[in-house]
């Protein structure tokens, strides 16, 4: 399946700094997509490439992630992201019963 979603923003003064916008999809059956979220900078001034900062992984945890100006954060194999779209957590793949378990569970 392939969801797909458009969202215009138009950020104002009082909406300095780091934005988080979280969003899910939903189709014609009410099945509903996995929840994923951006973090928008906005600046007075073109700050450039956020992932530039903090050795790569600028706010993220992990893996920093440049889009269109924007940021947003992914984690490695084995860890999912956290609510504040920053920050990994290490999963437990045989308590989630996913195939990809390399060790014996």
């Amino acid at each position: 399946s392939q969801w797909y979603i458009n969202v215009s923003w138009t950020p104002d003064a009082t909406q300095l700094g780091p934005n988080i916008f979280c969003y899910a999809a939903v189709d014609s059956l009410q099945r509903m997509s996995t929840t994923q979220c951006l973090v928008l900078y906005v600046s007075a001034v073109d700050i450039g490439n956020n992932c530039s900062l903090n050795n790569g992984h600028g706010p993220c945890g992990q893996i920093c992630n440049q889009l269109s100006g924007s940021v947003y954060c992914t984690c490695e194999a084995g860890y999912m992201l956290l609510a504040d779209c920053l920050h990994c957590l290490d999963i437990n793949e045989c308590m989630l019963q996913t195939s990809n378990c390399n060790q014996l569970c």
